[in-house]
């Protein structure tokens, strides 16, 4: 016979329903416990009985429920809880009949199924509860969060759920937030409704009488009374107070206060909680704050009334403390009922006694103009020791993809949903082991960029999963170590394109050797020597540098094939010509040998030197020039040229000396000059000058004190014939020679006034240089008129000076 026939004259106060019970089959509450709280999931066990022997469990775990309450008056409205069914037991039975225990949750149990790590970027809170609902399965006419300003916090950039469910990820969130979650019953089923000011709840509201055990009032129905309701108050801090460092804004104190009680004793300090502002630290200060108000003085009473439910208001009147005759809003009840003993004894259970149907409210309230907050009571994970992760990047990773703070976004390894690049975090810092800033505000530090793939560590500030730091990079098998065993002498550093130091440190061979790929450049010191560079980079097995080409110690600079340039100054370097380029903008440029020599070799190329300004030599031992080719020397002004020891010129060949100005050569010592041989092979002069020797070339002249010889000599004749007649044609030749001199003179008097007027700008380039051919040729031809007369005096003159 159906269960159902046989309670045909039972009024049922409690009654359970499932959707997975199959045709015919009914579920009869027997007894039942249940809790709720502000910001909680609801629980109750349900003991049921039913005719039914199999029923199929796994058609009922998981299946929408419904439990109703009815205060058993006529025509009184039922109280409903429409969940899940998230446990359900086959116990025993009793001639015939068989118990159940059901265990009903909300919808939102869903939540506690889903464990995983996973990374929210620039959500506001609003938005991550919604990611986080719909994600567990929930729809939008499941729950509403349209309380929620989105003012009242602001958007995070970076949000790890660390190894844990969304429900504990979402509940840690809302109690940080002062976000909480109650229950309403809506046409469709039940809804969650999110808020954080008790002006979100419904103003509706039940209404009770105190009326204690014993002092029963026929006036006041049994389903509407209070019978105990007391007070319980704590001492309160004084204030809170919520500090905080955000590196983005490193010279902020971060600080926010919020009064708790103006006789409070003590305070409550708060450090991190996500606040990166002094307006974010007051508003978060004040949410603790609150948190604490309203467990500072708390209303708790037991009642038979049903229809007393979290997040819903209760008045109370009868009291015989005034001021607790008031409106309050039910933070927490607890649901204690049973039907037992109709049912069974309608069932024809026998039982020892009898149990009466009853129902038992303990709840708990706060004043309703006092806001509630959510404890924090869910622990924030905490990452004790490092993550994994992978350097992220939009480009092929050629390149390190930073921003504006030398930042990095990174990959996990373990998301639970597919993230596009750049998309898997915010940016991170990297820690480095320098960093700083000068007086001027100039930022020096230590920063080798990481590209995309690099696999990285991740540390977190304090363990929170919200605040990672790149700690460094690591090797795997895809992105070897530099340094392994086969050059395990050697510390070094290789950049992604190429640039390499490396310090060498096995015993006797210590070097130090700076390379990089573009023309083959290095520099070693050391245990110099050239490295291998033929094949480019080399790897770290094969980069023994300890066994160099070339042995020897000191400093090696190869430049490769192309330039090497070194500058001081404040001026920009300009591109170095091709070779070795050392350019002082400002400072000089000193060359220093203390023991050893310096030397400048160029084997197939030219030495150019172009000094603007002055040039000293100074040489305190021998100098000696060799030239095995012809050499030119250009004087634009006067020259002087002082000896202190003796001077010896060999002329090996054909000399000639044009003077364009006043040669001056003084002669502190003897001088002997060695000329040689004219074009007809006959010797042109020698001259040997044992005293003073004064030379002005240009008009040449020459004066000379010379003592031949301690005698005199003594001359016949027709010596003295001779010398007349020779004297006659030297006087002659010597007109001819001071007349082409003059002319000389007087050209190079008119090409001075040519640069003058050149400089002047009188007259133009080309004006200038017919003029200077002009008076070149005059000049051309006066030298031919000299060399005559030279050579009659040579050819017709021959003079003998006695030994």
């Amino acid at each position: 016979m159906p269960l159902v026939n046989q309670l045909a004259d039972f009024n049922r106060r409690f009654s359970f329903s499932c959707d997975g019970l199959s045709s015919g089959a009914t579920l009869e509450v027997v007894s039942f416990e249940g809790e709720e709280s502000l910001g909680r999931l609801y629980r109750f066990e349900i003991l049921l009985v039913s005719a039914s022997n199999d029923i199929d469990e796994q058609m009922l775990l998981g299946r929408h429920a419904e439990f109703q309450l009815s205060d058993g008056a006529p025509g009184g409205e039922p109280t409903r809880y429409s969940g899940l069914v998230t446990r359900f037991e086959q116990q025993h039975q009793v001639t015939g009949w068989t118990f159940y225990k059901a265990v009903l949750e909300p919808k939102m149990w869903r939540l506690g199924k889903f464990h995983l790590t996973e990374v929210y970027l620039n959500k506001t809170p609003r938005e991550l509860l919604e990611i986080i609902l719909d994600a567990g399965g929930l729809s939008s006419n499941d729950y509403t969060l349209s309380y929620l300003q989105p003012a009242a916090y602001p958007q995070q950039r970076f949000i790890c759920q660390y190894r844990e469910s969304y429900l504990s990820f979402l509940t840690r969130w809302c109690e940080h937030l002062g976000v909480y979650w109650w229950y309403t019953q809506q046409q469709n089923g039940e809804q969650i409704v999110f808020g954080n000011s008790c002006l979100n709840h419904d103003p509706h509201v039940v209404g009770l009488a105190y009326q204690p055990a014993g002092e029963l009032d026929a006036d006041v129905p049994g389903a509407r009374r209070v019978q105990h309701f007391s007070l319980s108050s704590q001492p309160l801090p004084r204030q809170v107070t919520v500090t905080n460092y955000f590196y983005q804004k490193a010279s902020l104190q971060i600080k926010g206060t919020a009064m708790v009680s103006e006789h409070g004793i003590g305070e409550v300090n708060y450090y991190g909680m996500h606040v990166e502002s002094n307006e974010i630290a007051r508003e978060v200060a004040k949410i603790r704050a609150e948190g604490l108000i309203c467990r500072g003085r708390q209303f708790s009473g037991e009642s038979t009334a049903t229809g007393l439910r979290c997040g819903h208001f209760l008045e109370l009147s009868g009291h015989y403390r005034a001021s607790f005759n008031r409106k309050y809003l039910l933070t927490g009840v607890s649901h204690r009922g049973s039907q037992a003993g109709l049912l069974l004894a309608g069932l024809g259970v026998q039982t020892a006694e009898p149990e009466q149907t009853f129902y038992r409210a303990e709840f708990s309230s706060i004043p309703s103009d006092v806001q509630f907050r959510p404890e924090l009571v869910q622990p924030w994970p905490r990452i004790e020791g490092t993550l994994n992760a992978f350097i992220d990047a939009e480009g092929d990773g050629k390149y390190a993809e930073l921003n504006e703070k030398g930042e990095y976004k990174v990959q996990l390894p373990y998301y639970l949903t597919e993230k596009d690049a750049t998309k898997a975090s915010a940016w991170i810092r990297k820690a480095s082991p320098y960093a700083g800033m000068d007086d001027n505000g100039v930022a020096h530090g230590m920063h080798f960029p990481l590209h995309k793939g690099a696999e990285v560590l991740l540390s977190f500030h304090n363990g929170n999963p919200d605040k990672p730091v790149i700690i460094g990079a690591v090797t795997n098998s895809q992105t070897p170590n530099v340094v392994t065993n086969d050059n395990q002498t050697q510390s070094k550093i290789r950049s992604a394109g190429g640039n390499e130091i490396t310090l060498q440190d096995e015993q006797g061979k210590q070097q130090m050797l700076f390379k990089t790929p573009t023309g083959d450049t290095w520099m070693s010191m050391g245990a110099t020597g050239k490295p291998s560079l033929s094949s480019g980079l080399r790897q770290a097995q094969d980069s023994n540098i300890s066994n160099p080409e070339t042995g020897g110690e000191g400093v090696w600079i190869n430049a490769g094939n192309g330039n090497f340039g070194v500058t001081t100054g404040s001026s920009s370097p300009t591109q170095p010509p091709d070779g070795i380029s050392l350019t002082a903008y400002t400072a000089n440029i000193t060359l220093t040998s203390t023991l050893g020599n310096i030397t400048l070799n160029t084997l197939n190329g030219d030495i150019n030197q172009n000094i603007k300004g002055n040039s000293n030599t100074k040489v305190e031992g021998s100098s000696s020039i060799w030239r095995h080719s012809d050499s030119t020397s250009f004087n634009y002004g006067d020259t002087t040229s002082i000896f202190g020891g003796d001077k010896n010129q060999v002329m090996m060949g054909v000399q000639l000396s044009g003077y364009a100005g006043l040669v001056l050569n003084l002669y502190a010592g003897p001088a002997v000059n060695f000329y040689g041989f004219k074009l007809d092979n006959s010797l042109i002069k020698m001259e040997k000058v044992y005293g003073a020797h004064l030379e002005k070339k240009g008009l040449h002249f020459t004066a000379a004190a010379a003592k031949l010889a301690k005698n005199e000599v003594k001359l016949t004749q027709d010596e003295i014939k001779v010398l007349k007649q020779g004297a006659s044609v030297i006087n002659t030749s010597t007109a001819e020679i001071k007349q082409a001199t003059a002319t000389i003179d007087e050209c190079e008097t008119r090409m001075e006034d040519y640069a003058t007027a050149l400089m002047q700008g009188s007259i133009s380039f080309r004006e200038f240089d017919v003029l200077i051919n002009s008076r070149q040729t005059e000049i051309a031809q006066a030298e031919t008129k000299i060399a005559n007369a030279q050579a009659t005096l040579s050819s017709g003159t021959q003079i003998f000076i006695p030994a």
